[in-house]
C-alpha cells in the first residue's frame, strides 16, 4: 500500500463530505490528532482504522487504499 496515495485518499474522502479532522474524528471514535497524523504521514494506519475508514466512508478498503 503506497502511503502517500493512501494519505491523500483519506484527505479527498474527508473533504468531500465537508468535515474538518476533528468532526471525522468524533464521528468515527478516533482522536483528531491520530486523524491528523496519519493525514501528515507521521502516524501510519492499522488494519483496524482502514476497516473503520472504509465502513464510514461506505468504500471498500481496496478504493480507501
Amino acid at each position: 500500500m503506497d502511503t502517500d496515495l493512501l494519505r491523500q485518499r483519506l484527505i479527498d474522502l474527508r473533504e468531500e463530505k465537508n468535515l474538518s479532522q476533528s468532526e471525522l474524528a468524533r464521528q468515527i471514535g478516533m482522536d483528531n490528532t491520530a486523524i491528523s497524523k496519519i493525514e501528515s504521514r507521521t502516524r501510519k494506519v492499522s488494519a483496524e482504522e482502514l476497516n473503520l475508514f472504509s465502513e464510514f466512508y461506505d468504500v471498500s478498503t481496496v478504493d480507501v487504499s
